[in-house]
């Protein structure tokens, strides 16, 4: 089974705040006071209208981020830590990647598998995750449920706009 996420990912409240500010925009509440906005083409094709760009993000090890959702998500940073996080996995092999803001700059990463171990986890417990005993902080923030972007916002996620 695969594992093809690509999410927003912090504290709830600014996750929420950041939520509230798009249409397509999907909330999922995670364990440990975490939520996520997983980031579909709907979402990311709103961003990228808003800003009138569409252009691969600086930190080459992130596939999917482009520079207007970069910059959503750096805006959103002030006074708090957001990430975002992506996972291609197929039969146990692939990769992920994670980065992270805090107060508009780039606080954690860029991070990419093979070069860093886990670098989700890295990302998650730079923001404060705890990993539960016999299990990482991926595994206990539960994102091993959340295998699909688009599945996980139509199944998990639950409009905040408004």
């Amino acid at each position: 089974m695969g594992h093809h996420l690509r999410a927003v990912i912090g504290k709830a409240q600014p996750v929420a705040q950041l939520a509230r500010n798009w249409v397509y925009a999907r909330l999922v509440v995670l364990p440990q006071g975490f939520a996520l906005i997983p980031v579909t083409r709907a979402l990311h094709e709103d961003v990228i209208e808003l800003f009138g760009e569409d252009l691969a993000s600086p930190h080459g090890e992130l596939v999917t981020l482009s520079t207007a959702l970069e910059r959503v998500a750096s805006d959103a940073s002030h006074g708090a830590q957001l990430a975002y996080i992506e996972t291609d996995y197929f039969g146990g092999r692939g990769t992920q990647a994670a980065i992270g803001w805090e107060n508009g700059a780039v606080a954690c990463g860029p991070l990419l598998s093979g070069s860093h171990a886990r670098p989700i986890n890295a990302v998650l417990a730079w923001m404060g995750a705890v990993a539960n005993t016999g299990s990482d902080e991926f595994d206990a923030l539960k994102l091993g449920n959340y295998r699909n972007t688009d599945t996980v916002a139509e199944r998990d996620g639950k409009p905040v706009r408004g």
